[in-house]
């Protein structure tokens, strides 16, 4: 979604026009949103107290973590070689000019290592995949407290569920409803699963998402901790479908239940 469109949908819902020093805050903090429970109206410096809060602001040293070595190498070819200006590469890759600047000077992602320690490392024999098909007894073990009816990240050969979503379907882009299972890509980008798992348990979904333990990173405070219905840290390390060896993680089901339903104690271990 726009900027405009969620700004007419807020109208909408608030019936009136809204006053020019008015804008739409996100409680989701998911951009794209229009549901009504999410939009709250306030003014610019509500919305920065919003980021600052939820650290995304810019002016705050986390920004850096959002990329990874394969977006610094890019930013810096596109300066180099195809002179793209480092306002343009800002606003691309969402991040500060101020980071920008200090990538291209050398001050950050100095040499070229592995990248910043919250990229989650890769295991032998794991050909630096993302995308870990569930063990089968671990799916049976949760399935049956759950019944899902919807896989909504997966493949053909790879699914859970009768209904699933393919990389090509996008199922960011699709409709979450009833019992859900979530093994989502680990790697950049888990938040935003996350965030579409709690939006759609408000209305109305159950999603359980199998994702790494990893209590350090922002995106844990912000989607797991302040807002999961249940979180069950899973004893042992899973051997994925593929993999060699167990992944060097601890894992964790996290479930996102409608408001008032409650969750089930589980206790899970591999």
């Amino acid at each position: 979604m726009t900027p405009k469109v969620v700004r007419v949908a807020a109208q909408l819902y608030a019936k009136g026009e809204l006053r020019p020093d008015e804008v739409v805050r996100h409680t989701c903090e998911e951009r794209r949103c229009v549901a009504e429970a999410h939009l709250k109206l306030g003014t610019q410096k509500d919305n920065i107290h919003d980021a600052i809060e939820a650290g995304t602001h810019y002016s705050q040293h986390q920004t850096w973590s959002k990329l990874n070595w394969d977006e610094v190498r890019e930013i810096r070819r596109l300066s180099t070689q195809e002179k793209v200006t480092q306002t343009d590469l800002s606003r691309k890759y969402r991040v500060s000019q101020a980071l920008i600047w200090k990538i291209l000077k050398g001050d950050l992602w100095k040499g070229d290592a592995r990248g910043p320690r919250r990229t989650l490392r890769v295991w032998p024999g794991s050909s630096g995949k993302i995308d870990w098909e569930t063990p089968k007894e671990l799916f049976d073990r949760i399935n049956t407290v759950f019944n899902f009816g919807l896989d909504v990240c997966a493949s053909a050969g790879n699914t859970k569920c009768p209904k699933f979503y393919t990389r090509e379907e996008d199922g960011l882009k699709q409709p979450w409803v009833g019992s859900c299972w979530c093994n989502p890509p680990y790697g950049k980008g888990i938040d935003q699963w996350l965030t579409k798992a709690w939006c759609s348990a408000q209305e109305g979904a159950t999603v359980a998402c199998l994702i790494p333990g990893n209590t350090a990173t922002q995106w844990w405070h912000r989607y797991v901790r302040d807002k999961a219905s249940s979180i069950t840290f899973i004893q042992g390390k899973i051997q994925f479908v593929g993999a060699t060896q167990g992944a060097p993680f601890a894992s964790a089901l996290v479930v996102f239940a409608p408001p008032g339903v409650q969750v089930p104690d589980l206790q899970l271990a591999v």
